[in-house]
């Protein structure tokens, strides 16, 4: 007689369906013990009330943070309060989410279908201007869509005139200097330029290079403002130099 032998696949599909066992039963335990114990809204909330934006944000109390869509979270949160710019999610051990907004720095205005649209630093549409408001008014620049709570687009002609205005007010926000800008000029993408505190007029060129040549006119703006200096031209558009003239 001769003695029955297992095979060693069989073997190894027990030990593979243990394992997944096993596994399976680690995620659950996990999934019970990593629930959503509270939720924090931090940042400038531009006046929203921080309970509505944790409810907008979808995620609730009792929550597996593992099942947690935190870009979905963070992108409904943006979309349903535009005045925001940013709104991010974070998960902390054992059970903290927090939902960190950042309130718009700049409100800019374009003309779209025959209305004005309120834009902020990342192009993203806030609503229709306010008769008498303050706003960046922007030309040269056509859009293709503008849709309240979403990012303006354009189509490929104008793509490099949307992707300059980002760039251009998204810097100028960074540097704190955004708010004394109230034109921006890009009728001519090889001349760009902008007003700054009304009576300075801020040559670019073209739309290379712009972080560095707006580095540049932070600290051209700053030396002419401790020197008195009112108004006049200012010139970044050389690779490497500053011009100011009265």
């Amino acid at each position: 007689m001769t003695d029955y032998q297992p095979r060693s696949g069989h073997r190894g599909r027990k030990i593979l369906l243990t394992c997944l066992a096993v596994l399976v039963i680690f995620l659950a335990a996990l999934c019970l013990f990593l629930r959503v114990t509270e939720i924090r809204v931090d940042g400038d909330t531009g006046g929203a009330d921080p309970q509505q934006i944790i409810e907008t944000s979808g995620i609730r109390k009792g929550q597996s943070m593992l099942l947690i869509d935190r870009a979905k979270a963070g992108g409904a949160v943006q979309n349903a309060f535009p005045a925001l710019s940013t709104a991010s999610v974070s998960c902390t051990l054992p059970g903290l989410v927090t939902i960190k907004v950042n309130e718009s720095q700049v409100r800019a205005v374009i003309e779209y279908k025959g209305e004005r649209w309120v834009f902020d630093e990342n192009c993203h549409v806030i609503g229709p201007a306010e008769a008498g408001g303050t706003y960046v008014k922007v030309t040269g620049l056509e859009v293709s869509s503008a849709k309240i709570g979403r990012e303006m687009t354009a189509d490929t002609s104008n793509s490099s005139a949307l992707t300059a205005t980002k760039t251009i007010l998204t810097q100028l926000a960074e540097r704190g200097l955004a708010d004394k800008v109230s034109s921006l000029d890009l009728k001519n993408l090889a001349n760009i330029e902008f007003t700054y505190d009304k009576s300075f007029v801020v040559k670019l060129g073209s739309g290379s290079k712009l972080e560095y040549k707006l580095e540049r006119f932070a600290s051209v703006i700053q030396s002419l403002l401790e020197e008195g200096k009112t108004s006049g031209t200012i010139n970044v558009s050389i690779d490497g130099e500053s011009y100011y003239s009265p």
